[in-house]
């Protein structure tokens, strides 16, 4: 078979527990036929496969293609199809030597039969060799795919893909997605026991863990001890996640990284965990995309060895740098929220106290509402405190729509004085004037 070809084209705890995730598209008719395999009998290459998240293992040496799926009892064989890879045995070092690569790779895009010649059959998936670890193992090459044929499948008779029957690749892909899916290439297939494999799941669970906590509060040299010593990780961008920490504590906001959907994949004595990252600040939250490690074990301790964002259909990228980015835009906005609302509760407390002077403080000399300017207003209002006995200002359900120069905030105002009480809703536009928000309107409707 002909070298298949690549598209490139453009991009773009928490922790523990939270296996579920995917998008990985189920044909309920093969559902209903593909009867669960046993979920003890568990590949050791899948030390964590997350659930509704399938699997493809091939086997070179049986010539025959894996389907792998999970539920709450554990890994399981769904079915498994014939394949044909390379003509020449062995793992693929360099171009044209006619070998299936062996590793952890993932499907970059996916291509019908429209766009393909016949020899690549109904359908074809690009995987993403080679790898970061491929690369630095001197290894190349490109354009390995799992792929249909219109040719009679012959055992070991590609160029290095993963050929199937027109009818097997099609089955295969009603239970993969792009972006999703390991792609685990392998001489021979080793089962391990439940009970060793979660083993080495909770410590490498663990280990991501503190490399997350390092991240949110640790210092610089407590991330790099994460780090293998032969391997130093872009750190450029640390400076600046530095300073965005110290400032969002200074106003008693704490960014969280998140790592959902965790899958582990071993390599050997590699293994291959590829999460989806995300970073949140107060109520909001930025996906970073598909966070890629590289974690080797060594006298059983774990070090990074390759740290990389993987994005589809491009591939591996270094954009470590993303977290300080995603960092200054959600603080700006969370900042920006926090002191709308602090300048809101400081109004409330004036009002509520009668401290008529610092009421009178948080309106703009611009101000007008109800046919009155700020000075008109602050007077009746004087005049209400004289008025009452007590006078108790609650906001509440906050609603804030921001913006760098003029901010709308509404809310459900419970007004009582003396044996008066009043609900309704208080919407307020606030103006920044010399780096202070001040009232420029307010309303009231009564409930």
């Amino acid at each position: 078979m002909k070298a298949c070809f690549v598209r490139v084209a453009g991009i773009c705890l928490v922790l523990v527990g939270v296996l579920l995730g995917g998008n990985t598209a189920v044909n309920t008719a093969f559902a209903a036929k593909d009867k669960p395999g046993d979920p003890v009998k568990r590949p050791d290459a899948l030390v964590l496969l997350p659930m509704n998240i399938n699997a493809v293992l091939v086997e070179k040496s049986s010539q025959q293609v894996f389907l792998f799926s999970s539920n709450s009892e554990g890994v399981y064989e769904r079915f498994k199809v014939p394949c044909s890879t390379g003509a020449t045995a062995g793992n693929k070092l360099k171009s044209g030597d006619k070998k299936t690569p062996e590793g952890v790779y993932f499907l970059t895009d996916e291509y019908e039969d429209r766009y393909l010649s016949p020899v690549y059959g109904k359908k074809a998936f690009p995987t993403d060799y080679p790898n970061f670890l491929d690369r630095q193992e001197g290894k190349n090459g490109n354009a390995i795919w799992l792929h249909g044929t219109n040719k009679q499948l012959k055992p070991m008779d590609s160029n290095g893909c993963v050929a199937m029957n027109d009818k097997d690749i099609l089955r295969i892909a009603e239970y993969v997605a792009t972006g999703e899916t390991p792609v685990v290439m392998v001489d021979s297939i080793t089962y391990a026991e439940p009970g060793r494999i979660e083993q080495e799941r909770g410590a490498l669970l663990s280990f991501v863990s503190a490399w997350v906590r390092a991240m949110e509060s640790g210092t610089y040299q407590e991330y790099l001890s994460l780090y293998d010593s032969g391997y130093l990780p872009d750190i450029g961008w640390w400076n600046q996640w530095w300073k965005l920490r110290k400032q969002a504590a200074g106003e008693d906001l704490k960014f969280r990284i998140s790592m959902d959907s965790p899958g582990i994949y071993r390599e050997k004595n590699v293994f291959v965990l590829f999460l989806d990252m995300g970073l949140e600040l107060g109520e909001k939250r930025v996906s970073l995309g598909k966070r890629k490690l590289f974690v080797q074990k060594k006298d059983d301790v774990y070090r990074i060895t390759g740290d990389l964002f993987q994005t589809f259909p491009k591939g591996e990228v270094a954009h470590a740098g993303l977290i300080a980015s995603a960092a200054k835009v959600l603080y700006l906005d969370a900042s920006l929220g926090h002191s709308l609302q602090k300048s809101v509760d400081a109004w409330l407390a004036a009002w509520s106290s009668k401290d008529m002077k610092t009421y009178a403080d948080f309106y703009s000399a611009g101000f007008h509402s109800d046919g009155m300017n700020k000075s008109r207003w602050v007077a009746r209002k004087r005049r209400l405190a004289k008025k009452y006995d007590s006078i108790k200002v609650v906001g509440t359900d906050f609603k804030i729509d921001k913006g760098e120069t003029r901010s709308v905030v509404s809310f459900l105002q419970d007004y009582r004085a003396n044996n008066f009480r009043e609900k309704g809703v208080k919407k307020l536009v606030l103006i920044q004037e010399e780096g202070v928000w001040k009232i420029y309107r307010e309303s009231w409707k009564k409930n």
